[in-house]
This record gives C-alpha cells, structure tokens and sequence, in this order.
C-alpha cells in the first residue's frame, strides 16, 4: 500500500467510527489521530484536511478530520529526494501529503512530539512548520526532545523519554 491509500484508508476509517460512534461507545466529537514517523505524516494530513481523492462519497466529508492529532516524529514535507519520497508513485501524490502545504488557522489542536537529534526529519524542520502555525494562530504544540533521535517516543527504545512523551500527550489531552 502506498501512502496516498494509506491516507485515505485513515481519513474514511475516521469517517467509519463517527459514523458507527454509538455501537463503539464512543464520543464521536472527541476523536484524536496518534501516529509515529510516516503514520503522523498520515495523522496530519488527516488533521489538516490534505486532499486526499477518493471515490467514497457516502459519507459526509467533513466526518474525515478529527478533532485533534498528536504527532511523533512527523515527515512534514515530502519532496523529490527527500526522506520517504521513494514510496509515493509520482511527485504530485508526495507533494499533496506535505503538512506545510496546509498550514491554515482551521485546524483542529495539534500537538508534534520531535526529537533534536532526528537526523531523518531535522528538527529545524518541526521548528519552523510550528512557527509557521502559530503565525496562523493554529492550536498546535512543539514538544522537543533535547539530544533525541527518531523513536525516542517507543518504551523498548527509551523508558524515559517513553514517559515523558506519554505524561505531554496526557496534558495535551486534558
């Protein structure tokens, strides 16, 4: 599966849950994407309502956006030689699920977990799409995470910063 499917199966899959929300026991207002790396890319585009085509139209489309995202890591531009690049099946498809691209006051809260020492998406990177956020007085959060590279977020990789990530998303949530 390319992202492209992969970002419309977690747009529509949203779309799913409001839907079936009572039969799910759950409050189809308070809906939050998570997601690591390529997934908070995909969690994003979700968040920022990244024009995703498809052919599903039975639902209402505005049913596709969560009601926040918390994102680890996230590939924010994608772009001809770029970090994951390689797995889109044409330029436009990469370009179109570029976070930058959708930076607008609309979006639901957000918050962007990243590492200092992420050497595939620089931390330079996280800075200036959160500037470009609160330029456009977004919801959106920037936890750094001095000296981490990417994954520091995984218990098995970093028990420390594990809880330290988990005890932000729990206040991002409150």
């Amino acid at each position: 599966m390319n992202p492209v499917d992969a970002a419309r199966d977690s747009q529509l899959s949203i779309q799913f849950v409001r839907h079936h929300a009572e039969s799910l026991h759950v409050d189809p207002d308070k809906l939050v994407v998570f997601g690591g790396g390529a997934g908070a890319n995909i969690a994003g585009c979700a968040a920022m309502k990244a024009h995703i085509p498809t052919e599903e139209s039975s639902y209402n489309l505005s049913k596709r956006r969560p009601d926040g995202a918390v994102l680890f890591s996230t590939i924010i531009d994608i772009q001809k030689g770029s970090y994951g690049a390689e797995a889109f099946p044409d330029g436009e498809s990469a370009r179109r699920m570029s976070l930058s691209r959708y930076i607008s006051g609309g979006v639901p809260p957000m918050m962007m977990i990243h590492g200092t020492a992420d050497r595939l998406v620089p931390f330079r990177e996280a800075r200036e799409f959160a500037n470009k956020m609160e330029r456009k007085r977004s919801p959106f959060t920037l936890i750094e995470f001095e000296g981490r590279d990417q994954n520091f977020f995984n218990m098995n990789t970093d028990p420390v910063s594990y809880e330290a990530a988990l005890y932000n998303v729990d206040a991002f949530l409150d």
